[in-house]
Order: structure tokens, then sequence, then C-alpha cells
């Protein structure tokens, strides 16, 4: 017998159970087959992946690999046991092996950063010096803290052309909020400290850096309980809404 040329078939001679021929296309062959594997995998596997590739094949939706589309908010990924088995793993169990796998940040190596040095976190904010563009008096968004949190720090406040002022921070959620100058120094152009209650209960902190070429320096600074870092810039120096924290 000849080999034959798929590419020359066009459809089939089939038998019915009653002795009759009939003529099947391709396509009609391609379907029945593929329908069939589904029912048979269906009652014979308990692989659920073998499963979903045969209805894919018997719906005409199966896709090769490179032409799945990029997504960014995936819930899951394929995973490979070690027994080599297909499975499924959540985005966020992924992320708690990557951290496990990754480890934490020691002297002798690079890592995540740990729960106690994430407390001793150093920020440096800038105003911009004299007479260059965007610099100026500015108001930053700093901290952000929850119930029964609190923040402590020591931060050092300078304008380039005088003597600094050093002051200790003691933020609580309770509303109990303290700045104290330890130095005696009177800066001259101060900063200001705020905070405003947010409608969710959180307490947002703010300093206004009174003029450029001003440097503010936290040195580590300790959290406690829900407290996010925020170091952001705010786009006016309107304190109206906000309420003022005085320095003892």
């Amino acid at each position: 017998m000849s080999e034959l040329n798929l590419d020359n078939i066009v459809g089939f001679k089939a038998v019915d159970k009653d002795g009759n021929e009939q003529n099947v296309t391709v396509d009609e062959m391609v379907d029945m087959v593929a329908t069939r594997m589904v029912s048979a995998l269906s009652e014979t596997s308990s692989l659920s992946e073998i499963s979903t590739l045969a209805t894919a094949a018997a719906t005409g939706n199966d896709v090769y690999e490179n032409e799945l589309p990029t997504v960014t908010d995936a819930a899951n990924v394929r995973v490979l046991q070690s027994s080599g088995d297909a499975a499924q793993m959540t985005m966020q169990s992924l992320a708690t092996k990557l951290g496990e796998l990754i480890g934490t940040a020691t002297a002798s190596k690079n890592g995540l950063m740990s729960k106690k040095d994430y407390s001793k976190i150093n920020i440096v904010l800038y105003t911009g010096m004299y007479g260059n563009p965007g610099s100026g008096p500015k108001l930053y968004k700093l901290f952000r803290y929850g119930y029964n949190s609190k923040v402590f720090g020591i931060l050092l406040s300078q304008t380039d052309d005088k003597l600094a002022g050093i002051y200790t921070l003691a933020l609580r959620e309770t509303g109990i909020n303290q700045i104290h100058n330890i130095n005696g120094v009177n800066e001259g152009e101060k900063c200001k400290f705020f905070y405003k209650k947010e409608s969710d209960g959180y307490t947002t902190f703010y300093i206004l850096a009174i003029r450029d070429s001003k440097t503010i320096m936290f040195n580590n600074v300790s959290m406690y309980g829900n407290v996010f870092i925020i170091k952001e810039e705010m786009s006016s120096t309107d304190v109206s809404d906000l309420i003022e924290i005085p320095i003892s």
C-alpha cells in the first residue's frame, strides 16, 4: 500500500452499526475523536489537566503556550510537582514560597528586609537648593498609622545656612502626638508638624518644610503596629485641614 498524503484527504468512509456506509468529512472525524477522548479520559483519569486539554481540543479552543495572553492580575500559576505532575498554585502561596527561598538579608548576603530592620528605617527629605527650579517650601506626607500603633524616632532639621534643630518624635493613634526639641537650637525657619484623622480610622502624619535649602533626616525610626511609610511630596503646602502638633 502506498503511503498516504494526509494533505490530500478530504473525507472518510464510515460504516454504521447496521452496516451502511456513510461519507464523513475530516472536520466531522476530528470532532468525533475529540469527543470520545473527553468521554474516555473523564471516566478513567483523575487528572483534571488532561480532561481540560481534551475538552479544549473538542471545542477548538486549544492554543500554543506562546499564544496565551499576558496578564498582570493572575489568580493562579501552573507549577510542576516533584512527582512530575502539573498542578496549580495561588499567587499568594507562590509569593510566600519565594520569600522563604530568597530569605532575609544579612551582612554577607542580599535578601528581604526583616521586620526588625524595617522598624529602623532612616528617612531623608530635601527641599531643593536655593534658586533651583522646584525648590522652596514643601509639604510631605510621611506616615500612616492605625489602631494601637506607635512611631518613635529622632529627626534633624537644618537649613543650609543655619544650625540644626534636633527633635524627638512620638506619634500615637490616640492623638497624643509629641514633638520635642532636645538641643535648644532655634532654627529660624523651623519645620512644622501636622496630623490628620482619616475617615477609615487611620492617622496621617505630615511635615511642612518652611523654605528651600532645608534637609530633614530621620534616624532610627521605630514603629509598632499598623504603620506605613509613605514619603510623598504633596502638590500644595495648604495645611488648613490639618492639625498642628506643637513643638515643646
